[in-house]
């Protein structure tokens, strides 16, 4: 007897939802001697030479993209914000609370936009920057303080890729479960892995999101997915010990630094190329056309971020939601909340494309097309 043909299971995001902390650190809580910028006046042009996937299919027409242009305009941008001493932002969230607070707050939010009850959850899948603990993650905390019923837990980690990466493993296990509805949440605490004397430190916010991913009748929520490890820039940004030793020792703090100057300046200098190759590749999985796209949504780990990729990926005709200078970079929960800021603006229409991308310490680089569905729109399973 022939094998039965694997059919992918129709998803779509039903409930999305988001926690910032209250307290607000401005500018002005820095001293007026700390007023350093860690990049480059001028940075120079630099290839990456690496293995890299080329895009292939008919919807690409640029399969050579002219790496120096892309750069060239991203430079442009960075010169808006390189002179700012406070790197764009005007303010970021700081949390008091653990990581795990944060992200039941977050889950409950998203499971009252889904209109679902915890018990309705049939999996959980948590990344956080940092956990409460080393480990175990924090999924079963959430799991218990939500009152789910005995479901798999379990955690995910490609740093500010996180996001994107749960949310492809909540599609693989609702591919192989029996489940209808699983819960993504993610949460970052930069502000306690930067010294505040890290230039670094004005980047980084707290928040914490979450979606409800579930099952639809035909109708195809979650596109393409594209995600791929570049070794060559691991050491370009990573939390660790202080001073560089094993962490497990206890000897220094643990904070997240640049500890490759030239890998981080070559990673800075090929964002919005990287943005450009990796979309193109999820786009022709997707199977759509670029003006099809309505929404962009990007990772924001700088003020210039969101509009280089966007211009790099030929997406200026999308909408977009940039928070950065209100929250700064909050790793993994930036798409998720600037998603959940679009959806309560009225930015979404059924039937929408998103692209989203992303890219995390490791490094991990990460696209996704999307679809967005109006629950409203959707006939019952």
């Amino acid at each position: 007897m022939p094998a039965k043909r694997f059919s992918p299971p129709t998803c779509y995001i039903r409930g999305i939802g988001y926690y910032l902390p209250p307290e607000i650190r401005k500018n002005s809580w820095w001293n007026d001697h700390f007023q350093s910028n860690r990049i480059q006046a001028n940075p120079r042009t630099i290839v990456f030479d690496g293995d890299l996937d080329q895009p292939t299919g008919s919807q690409i027409h640029d399969l050579q993209l002219d790496q120096e242009r892309i750069q060239s305009e991203q430079r442009k941008l960075m010169d808006q914000v390189r002179k700012d001493p406070n790197r764009g932002t005007k303010e970021r969230r700081v949390a008091s609370i653990p990581p795990s607070k944060m992200e039941i707050r977050a889950a409950s939010a998203a499971l009252e936009d889904a209109k679902l009850n915890p018990s309705e959850i049939g999996a959980i899948i948590v990344a956080s920057t940092p956990g409460d603990h080393l480990s175990p993650n924090n999924a079963t905390t959430i799991q218990m303080e939500l009152g789910c019923s005995a479901i798999p837990c379990l955690g995910v980690d490609s740093a500010c890729t996180s996001f994107l990466t749960g949310l492809n493993q909540l599609y693989g296990l609702l591919a192989v479960s029996d489940f209808e509805h699983g819960l993504l949440v993610v949460s970052s605490q930069f502000t306690q892995l930067t010294s505040s004397e890290d230039p670094l430190a004005k980047t980084a916010g707290d928040g914490a999101a979450a979606v409800i991913l579930s099952r639809s009748k035909g109708i195809q929520g979650i596109l393409s997915h594209v995600q791929c490890g570049y070794p060559h820039w691991r050491d370009a940004v990573r939390c660790g010990s202080s001073d560089g030793t094993p962490f497990w020792r206890g000897e220094s703090p643990i904070i997240g630094k640049t500890w490759d100057e030239e890998r981080s300046r070559e990673l800075i200098m090929n964002c919005s190329y990287l943005a450009r190759k990796h979309f193109d590749l999820a786009l022709d999985r997707a199977g759509v056309d670029r003006q099809e796209i309505r929404h962009f949504h990007c990772h924001q780990a700088t003020a210039w971020m969101n509009a280089a990729c966007k211009q790099a990926c030929g997406l200026e005709h999308t909408q977009t939601v940039n928070t950065f200078d209100r929250i700064a970079n909050v790793g993994a929960a930036n798409i998720p909340i600037n998603l959940s800021i679009a959806k309560q603006a009225g930015h979404f229409q059924d039937g929408d494309l998103i692209a989203t991308f992303s890219l995390g310490m490791g490094v991990t680089i990460a696209a996704s097309i999307l679809r967005w569905i109006d629950d409203s729109c959707l006939s019952p399973i």
